[in-house]
């Protein structure tokens, strides 16, 4: 079984035979290890991506955020929009 550790991710060779139940088992141990982690974090699925971290709320993600009216660029700081728009030549001094 080859399996590798490449920056905060856990690579295992599609070759190995290793089952899928058994790394969510081992990740589930992981997390039920330690109880700070077992209250927030979950474990997500996006095909054979397997994702452990603590989900957001919903809208959450959208909060505070600001939104050019003309081109639907996003961002979470006003300064930065204003200076966004300044592309569209909308200048706002003050």
């Amino acid at each position: 079984m080859n399996v590798s550790l490449e920056g905060d991710e856990v690579v295992i060779d599609a070759g190995s035979k290793i089952s899928k139940g058994d790394i969510l088992g081992a990740l589930s141990a992981f997390i039920k290890s330690d109880p700070d982690k077992y209250d927030a974090y979950r474990i997500t699925e996006f095909d054979d991506v397997l994702i452990i971290g603590i989900p957001s709320g919903h809208g959450q993600l959208l909060e505070d955020i600001q939104q050019c009216d003309m081109c639907n660029y996003m961002t979470k700081y006003e300064e930065q929009l204003r200076l966004h728009k300044m592309t569209h030549g909308n200048v706002v001094i003050g």
